[in-house]
Order: C-alpha cells, then structure tokens, then sequence
C-alpha cells in the first residue's frame, strides 16, 4: 500500500468519525507508525475500525486491533505475532515421540531473520533450551523477545527518520578564494 492509499483509508476513517485533521502531522505519523504492515492486515484494520468506532481511535487502540487481527491471520506485526509465529513454526519441529528436533531440509522454519537473531545472537538460546524450559522461564524468555524485537523496530524507524531528516554527507560548502599576497622579489622592498 502506498502513501496516497493509506492516506485515502485514514481519510475514510477520519471521516466516519467526524475527525479533522488541522494539520498534514496525524496522517504522517499514522503512515511512518504503520505503512510497512502487510497490506493485508492495514485494509482489514482500517475495515474493522471503521466499522466499529464512534469516535476516531488512538494508536493503541489502532494497535489492538491491528494486533487481533495479525492472530487471526498468523501475520508477524509486532514482537508478540513474532514470538507466536516462531513458537507454532519451531515448536512444529519438535518430535515429542522421538524427544528431538526434527528439522527440515533447509533448516528451521524461522518466520524472519529478525526472530533467528534476536533468540540465538541476542538471548543465546537454541530451539532445544526454549523448548526444555520450565513454563516461567519461557514466559520470561518471551518477554524479552518481545522487548528486544520491538526495540529493534523503534530503532530502525528512529535511524530512517533520522536517514530522512539528515544532510547528505556531499554538500559542497562555498569556499572562499584565499586572497594571494605579493611575492617579494629578491632585492625589493629592502632599505
């Protein structure tokens, strides 16, 4: 979904809701809060908010639909979807008859590379620790995934606005011609 596309379903929302907006910042920020989600999930979002509400919803009510909706449909919206994805997609590996992993041709079926890195590079687990642990300690686990997985996004979306808003590292800056002093030839100029 592009810009203008989002900007017509929160239009469309905004509208249902007799919501104005005073200025262009609203949509801007609803469109670098939630423009890379699955086009999928958006328009059933945006279909279910616009059904269900009176008044125009907050963020984290726009969350909480967003996040009901990516369970329905297993998408990977936020560290919790992530953490749900990777436990049905690893957890579908393990053998309980044969008490080991059974692991496909081309490896574990990780629901991104972010979720691979965060549990082995970050939290230095393996598919077999997580699913050895006592029911606390993967709730513990849990947590910081989810943690680690929505801190990781709040810093990519702070280095693109950051990537946006900086000036490009080749700007020529006027420099000045040096003015030139009269060379000395020998012999002049001395008394």
């Amino acid at each position: 979904m592009n810009s203008a596309q989002f900007k017509a379903q929160l239009m469309t929302l905004a509208e249902l809701t007799n919501k104005e907006f005073t200025s262009d910042a609203v949509p801007r920020y609803w469109w670098q809060t939630y423009g890379d989600l699955p086009d999928d999930v958006l328009l059933q979002a945006f279909a279910a908010a616009q059904r269900a509400s009176r008044f125009f919803p907050s963020p984290a009510e726009f969350d909480a639909i967003i996040r009901q909706i990516a369970a329905q449909g297993g998408a990977v919206v936020d560290g919790a979807s992530a953490w749900d994805a990777l436990e049905r997609e690893l957890f579908g590996c393990w053998s309980a008859t044969n008490d080991r992993i059974n692991v496909r041709v081309h490896g574990y079926p990780w629901p991104n590379d972010r979720c691979k890195a965060i549990l082995r590079g970050a939290l230095h687990c393996t598919v077999r620790d997580v699913a050895e642990m006592h029911p606390k300690g993967v709730a513990d686990l849990r947590a910081r995934f989810v943690a680690l997985y929505d801190g990781v996004t709040q810093v990519e979306q702070a280095e693109q606005t950051v990537a946006r808003l900086a000036v490009p590292d080749t700007v020529p800056l006027p420099i000045p011609p040096r003015p030139q002093r009269p060379r000395l030839v020998s012999g002049e100029g001395q008394a």
